[in-house]
């Protein structure tokens, strides 16, 4: 039948639109289907065909990240809606850069920055629009009811580091399934994700797929500002995060059914350092400032959180974080050690009121000492929970006096100092001497102060972190691009670990 010219352009405009959609459909399932299909079996040999199972785990997961997508579109909006219509907040004087934590003292608040009476009312009336924008139930995150694993963020400089977590993870027994995400495609190592990584019940997820998809666009994140919303994005409601430096010295699983997270359902952990949140912060989000020896600033390598009891209180974490290097992060850090997302989760849990536990244990530094008897720490070591409430129920708090009560059994380790990758460790190049040499340049343990602490872990831990490296290093030589041209990192691990550990 004839048609007019002008319906006929129209009918090839739709052939041609559907036709376009049509195809990015195909290519969508197709990268989905060859990217984040994960063979089941413990060997590194090709993966076997899709099984029901397989499809059906794959319909999920598309399904999953179609909720995602649709949960991006309402925060984004709700980002949008609470701009911080201002300017970063100034810098007025230095920042504290390491003042230890002390609870017997009794210290005034750093008060560091400059800000407008203006600005500080036009941040606090988009910080109230922003709450009650997570008011509403359409913008909770996706996740499954009751599901629970662990969650990390990694790139291709920490990739390594993050292998030898994971297995040291495995080491402890420990089944929780892991969710590695990664920025985009280009951090994206198919032989690690595809191949080592289903060998240890983990599995890479890219923000990308969920972000470029939205018409929302790419919000540009970085860094610290992905791990607030790999947790978001993680189908887990139960999440134990940890940092690609960061593992447990036993399997971790058994405290999500203890206190005090059966209580609290965020759990905290305590770094070194005083607190510095801001006095503008505090008027801003319509809090009471705490006492500066009420707690220590956050250490977030480590971090147990419900979303089912915190999901609004994670969102506005979100908030912090994604305008965090253009406002909050000044606002919660007033440039101190560590600025970034540490100090997001705990002032967005007490803004809103929610339940949270801050372990009291003051953290410790694992190190060695050199030939001036100077110590040299590469680790730190954070400490139970369930322990540190069971002092704290009764009024016992170590941090105030250290021989109240014995104390928590050792729970993680976070070796960040530097980051235990086999192409880096025994040299300078991240900043921090080799922790293991000494002087001399003779091949030393790492840890060897603190000899509580490491004779509380129960097993020699240390070796067993070194002979992680040494798999790492010898089995995965040519997979890691950061790598490129270093030909000698088996060798070198294979002859450190002998030398050390082989008497």
């Amino acid at each position: 039948m004839w048609s007019p010219p002008s319906t006929n352009k129209a009918r090839r405009s739709s052939l041609v639109t559907v036709g376009c959609v049509i195809v990015l459909l195909y290519l969508y399932t197709y990268i989905f289907h060859r990217r984040l299909s994960f063979p089941t079996t413990a060997s590194l040999s090709d993966p076997p065909l899709p099984s029901p199972s397989d499809r059906a785990r794959e319909q999920a997961r598309l399904s999953a990240l179609k909720a995602q997508v649709k949960f991006w579109h309402r925060l984004s909006d709700a980002f949008a809606a609470a701009r911080p219509d201002v300017r970063q907040p100034a810098q007025a004087m230095d920042p504290i850069y390491s003042q230890s934590f002390d609870a017997k003292a009794n210290i005034d608040r750093p008060d560091l920055l400059l800000m407008g009476d203006k600005d500080v009312d036009k941040m606090a009336k988009a910080h109230q629009k922003f709450m009650k924008e997570i008011e509403n139930q359409d913008v909770r995150p996706f996740y499954e009811a009751g599901l629970r694993g662990i969650v990390t963020t990694t790139g291709p400089k920490n990739l390594p580091a993050l292998v030898i977590s994971i297995r040291m993870l495995r080491l402890t027994g420990s089944l929780l399934p892991v969710q590695v995400w990664l920025a985009d495609d280009s951090e994206y190592n198919a032989y690690v994700c595809e191949k080592v990584m289903p060998t240890l019940a983990a599995e890479c997820r890219v923000f990308a797929d969920i972000i470029d998809f939205s018409s929302r666009g790419s919000p540009n994140l970085k860094m610290y500002q992905y791990k607030i919303f790999a947790i978001l994005f993680s189908t887990f409601d139960e999440v134990l995060w940890l940092d690609a430096d960061a593992f447990p010295v036993r399997d971790p699983a058994s405290l999500f059914d203890l206190e005090p997270f059966t209580s609290h359902g965020l759990v905290l952990w305590p770094d070194f350092w005083i607190g510095t949140q801001s006095p503008y912060y505090y008027t801003i989000s319509s809090q009471e400032p705490p006492s500066m020896s009420l707690r220590a600033s956050s250490e977030t390598g480590e971090i147990f959180v419900s979303k089912t009891r915190h999901w609004q209180s994670l969102l506005l974490a979100s908030y912090y974080n994604y305008y965090g290097p253009s406002h909050y992060y000044r606002l919660l850090s007033q440039g101190s050690i560590g600025e970034g997302d540490k100090e997001t989760f705990l002032p967005a849990a007490t803004a809103l009121n929610e339940k949270v536990y801050t372990v009291s244990e003051p953290i410790r530094a694992l190190g060695s000492t050199n030939s001036e008897n100077e110590f040299r720490g590469s680790a730190m070591v954070q400490f139970d929970p369930t322990d540190d409430f069971n002092l704290t129920s009764q009024g016992l708090f170590r941090v105030k006096d250290s021989s109240a009560a014995p104390a928590p059994r050792p729970l993680f380790i976070h070796a960040n100092c530097p980051k235990l990758d086999p192409g880096n460790v025994f040299t300078q190049d991240q900043g921090f001497p080799s922790p293991i040499k000494d002087s001399g340049g003779r091949y030393q343990r790492a840890w060897t102060h603190s000899k509580e602490i490491i004779e509380a872990f129960g097993w020699d831990l240390e070796r067993a972190l070194w002979k992680e490296a040494v798999w790492v290093a010898c089995e995965l030589k040519d997979k890691f691009p950061t790598w490129k041209g270093k030909y000698t990192v088996c060798s070198e691990m294979k002859l450190f670990f002998d030398t050390v550990f082989k008497h």
